[in-house]
């Protein structure tokens, strides 16, 4: 397989990503989840069912993006409904030979559920909110118990920033909690 990314594409995207993620973070929450639930139309147990690559033009620069269809298992937050399939799109994919990889960018397994906080970007069309930082993996542990999953990568070079020293390795009924306490907060003010 060849895999060729283009130094300026890598340095745009980065770009990219933190700004998304510092304009995330600074928008007044001392509490990383409520500055993620701030970032976000709807925070949800998802399963991608399908997915495609293309080229697109983002940022002035020509890319890979991926859209996948999320199908919503469980709704924790927001403006969607179980069973509804969502359009998510996320930098970086295969195009061809061509594999671009974007660090700090979400990256969805087909097929395997994760917890998903997503911003509407245009009315058919999400993006995880805060990169990284706003999808978790959920894989069972050896009890048999739903737990988080940050991406490995992102706990590496983010230094767990954001919300993922509150959620990666909690279990599913643990986030359920949290995550339902901070949305009445967020209603309270």
């Amino acid at each position: 397989m060849f895999v060729r990314i283009q130094r300026r594409q890598l340095i745009a995207a980065a770009g990219l990503a933190l700004l998304w993620r510092s304009r995330g973070l600074a928008q007044g929450s001392a509490d990383p989840i409520d500055a993620l639930l701030a970032l976000s139309d709807c925070c949800l147990v998802g399963r991608p069912v399908a997915a495609e690559s293309s080229w697109v033009v983002l940022g002035g620069a020509r890319r890979i993006a991926t859209v996948q269809d999320v199908r919503v298992e469980e709704v924790l937050g927001g403006h969607a409904a179980r069973g509804d399939v969502l359009r998510v799109r996320t930098l970086g994919g295969r195009v061809g030979e061509v594999v671009q990889r974007v660090f700090g960018e979400a990256e969805l397994a087909p097929g395997r559920p994760a917890l998903l906080f997503l911003a509407r970007i245009e009315p058919r069309l999400h993006v995880v909110a805060d990169g990284a930082g706003g999808c978790y993996a959920i894989e069972q542990d050896g009890a048999g118990a739903a737990r988080l999953r940050a991406d490995a990568h992102a706990l590496g070079a983010e230094g767990q920033r954001g919300a993922m020293p509150q959620l990666h390795g909690i279990t599913l009924t643990e986030a359920r909690r949290t995550l339902s306490l901070a949305v009445r907060g967020a209603r309270a003010r």
